[in-house]
């Protein structure tokens, strides 16, 4: 629980430098740095652990620890979000007579990504937190010897132990191409008798030109490929798909199993689809 509090606020002390040193920051590698924060982060987790268990520091200023820490992360990327706002919409304006380069740009573009990305960690672990002082509270003042205060106790640490899970899946749902990559990484593709069926997960997904799968395909002279929104992608619904396995002379009994995900991807929704030998 502390060290999400003080990761919060490295991550907004790396947002804040990456916006003062815009110019350089994206060739700069600070590998050392990031270890020597991490050591830091957990040591002072400790420490707080340390001062509570030993009646050294009360609860209650442990508590207003995690709230002064989140309250400084918000205001931070609430700043950092303005200014970086403000300032990737002058350059924008300014382009054809602006110094700043594309490294610049890029990271004023990230800035504003990560403190979206930021707001929605910070509205999760406020409700997390919410919810775990109520129950702190509780254990606290019922005791363990009831069934109230056994309660608040198991709530309280499943609480602290979700943030632990919950905090990359939100990052991973909030960043496209995270996402796409670990999709890509988990979701295994389907085999039909050992010819693959594309199947994007995500509609951030990159893919090849039309013209490049066109030519490959030797049944492009019987169909058309059909682009939409601009995407150099042939988009074809589940019917015609397996219209076009059966004219191969496929057959589904003889096919690999396929994650429950892209069974209701090819099924049920008009997934973006291209059949390959």
């Amino acid at each position: 629980m502390y060290a999400a509090g003080f990761h919060l606020t490295l991550l907004s002390i790396e947002r804040a430098t990456a916006t003062i040193k815009s110019r350089v920051y994206e060739k700069s590698r600070g590998f050392v740095w990031v270890l020597l924060l991490i050591v830091l982060t957990w040591a002072l987790s400790f420490v707080v652990i340390y001062c509570v268990q030993y009646s050294l520091v009360s609860p209650y200023i442990a508590l207003g620890i995690i709230v002064v820490v989140d309250g400084v992360a918000l205001a931070v990327m609430l700043v950092l979000f303005y200014v970086n706002h403000k300032m990737y919409h002058r350059v924008a304006s300014e382009a054809k007579h602006s110094t700043h380069s594309l490294s610049q740009r890029y990271q004023f573009s990230e800035n504003i990504f990560s403190s979206r990305l930021l707001k929605r960690l910070l509205l999760f672990l406020a409700g997390a937190s919410v919810i775990a002082i109520i129950s702190y509270f509780g254990f606290v003042f019922c005791g363990d010897q009831t069934t109230l205060g056994r309660v608040s106790g198991f709530v309280f640490d499943l609480t602290i132990a979700s943030l632990t899970s919950l905090v990359p899946i939100i990052i991973i749902a909030g960043t496209p191409r995270l996402r796409h990559s670990t999709f890509d990484r988990m979701c295994r593709k389907p085999l039909f008798c050992g010819n693959p069926i594309y199947v994007p997960c995500s509609r951030y997904s990159p893919s090849r030109p039309v013209a490049h799968r066109w030519s490959r395909d030797p049944h492009r002279h019987q169909r058309k490929p059909i682009d939409h929104s601009g995407r150099n992608e042939c988009l074809l619904r589940p019917a015609q798909v397996l219209l076009e396995l059966n004219s191969r002379r496929y057959s589904f009994n003889h096919c690999q199993l396929i994650p429950s995900l892209q069974i209701y991807q090819l099924k049920v929704m008009s997934t973006r689809m291209w059949v390959s030998k």
